[in-house]
């Protein structure tokens, strides 16, 4: 059953999504629901996307690869379009509420009293020849009407946009982070940084091969994985394998996400005992690097929280603590936490710098570098991008993801970061 869950998910998700859908043109828009075509492809099109999940799924029970990716990519398409249309069907909603002000106002001002407005409606059943004044006004609820209509086109318009941009080759964005206190020897060490990998369905080991061929020609020091490796276990021994052939002159170190405990937890440790990345969970190692030192430390992922009856929260806390426990004080500290909510204690214990994921920068939706809900909606925390507290003391950098367990991206490139430590005062450079 877990092997086939994203299938299992995507066709729930796209029944739901689409009783969501059929609800709101039933009550926003009750002339459209009127018409017979549309009723019936308000309940065809999740219907025909289940169809397509089904399909991947027996793809994938019969093991043929490209056609499991056909039918994975189509489904995430329905899947997108359906979320693009519950997001804009009310602004649908909302223009042909205008469309009804519009003409209240207009007979308003004309001041047509109600037997106007009967001799009117009777005049337009007969057919008759309508008023110059009537005229305008029908041309005017005709392109309200037709704005009203074109918002469904521009939520599949953006699916398809977004699905396609998602298959662009990743980025690598080259960060300063400036640290008054940071040991003279780690000035320029360059840190590469992966995180939400996600191979699977939609990144498979030829995207990897790709982006480590990038890299290397960034020429890090260090390799750092904040989790969500791999979402198909089979390939992640040799994805390992492949990341460690970078061969960064002071190593690679992983940290686990929450799709590892969703996965199987045990599979996965047993995976990474047996390669050639370390994995550390809630401990620590210290680098020398000329006479300096550098402690690499990694929190655990709050999915494991309910198997210990704790809080997210208080989980997080304490493996933050737990993390950095018994490490050098005049080292300098770096902390890998798949989920950047890491940083609030973090910067409470002075680390000096945290990296994470995680968020996938908000659902893969941004503007400008930040996030969407960020930069438009004001909601979320530590989406994408770089953050600071303590005066600048601590920095924290959240990754928007190599990969994606959706393709879908709008604004918002596959990334791979690669931070350069500075000396010195100042921010983001």
């Amino acid at each position: 059953m877990n092997e086939y869950f994203s299938q299992i998910f995507s066709a729930i998700v796209l029944i739901l999504l689409g009783g969501v859908n059929a609800l709101l043109i039933w009550t926003l828009h009750r002339q459209w629901w009127k018409i017979q075509g549309v009723r019936r492809a308000t309940w065809m099109v999740p219907l025909s996307g289940v169809l397509l999940a089904g399909l991947w799924a027996l793809s994938k029970l019969l093991g043929v690869a490209p056609t499991e990716r056909l039918f994975a990519f189509l489904t995430s398409f329905f899947f997108v379009s359906f979320i693009g249309l519950i997001l804009l069907l009310p602004f649908s909603g909302i223009t042909l509420t205008l469309e009804r002000i519009v003409r209240w106002g207009w007979k308003k001002w004309k001041g047509r009293n109600q037997a106007d407005l009967s001799a009117e409606v009777k005049t337009q059943r007969d057919i008759s020849e309508t008023a110059p004044v009537e005229k305008v006004d029908v041309a005017r609820r005709s392109l309200i009407t037709r704005g009203a209509a074109a918002f469904p086109l521009i939520a599949v318009s953006t699916g398809t946009f977004g699905l396609a941009r998602s298959t662009a080759s990743v980025v690598f964005p080259n960060v300063e982070m400036t640290f008054n206190n940071l040991p003279p020897d780690l000035d320029g060490l360059r840190i590469l940084h992966i995180s939400d990998l996600h191979l699977g369905y939609y990144i498979r080991l030829e995207h990897l091969e790709e982006l480590l061929i990038g890299a290397e020609a960034q020429r890090p020091d260090l390799v750092l994985i904040t989790g969500d490796t791999s979402d198909d276990l089979t390939v992640l021994p040799e994805a390992l394998t492949m990341i460690s052939q970078l061969q960064p002159r002071h190593g690679t170190f992983a940290s686990l996400g929450n799709h590892e405990y969703y996965r199987g937890i045990s599979d996965v440790l047993r995976i990474f005992d047996r390669g050639p990345v370390p994995l550390f969970v809630e401990k620590n190692t210290t680098l020398k690097v000329g006479r300096s030192e550098l402690v690499i430390a990694a929190a655990d992922d709050p999915a494991a929280a309910s198997e210990e009856g704790v809080g997210k929260e208080n989980f997080l806390i304490r493996s933050v603590e737990k993390a950095f426990d018994s490490t050098p004080s005049n080292a300098f500290h770096l902390l890998m936490s798949h989920r950047p909510e890491g940083f609030d204690h973090a910067s409470a214990m002075g680390i000096d710098m945290t990296i994470a994921g995680h968020t996938h920068a908000g659902g893969q939706l941004g503007w400008n570098g930040r996030s969407f809900f960020e930069t438009w909606l004001g909601v979320g925390k530590y989406l994408w991008g770089y953050y600071e507290k303590n005066g600048g003391r601590s920095k924290l950098y959240t990754s928007a993801g190599a990969g994606h367990w959706l393709p879908f991206r709008l604004g918002v490139p596959r990334e791979v970061p690669v931070y350069t430590l500075r000396r010195g005062r100042g921010n983001l450079a």
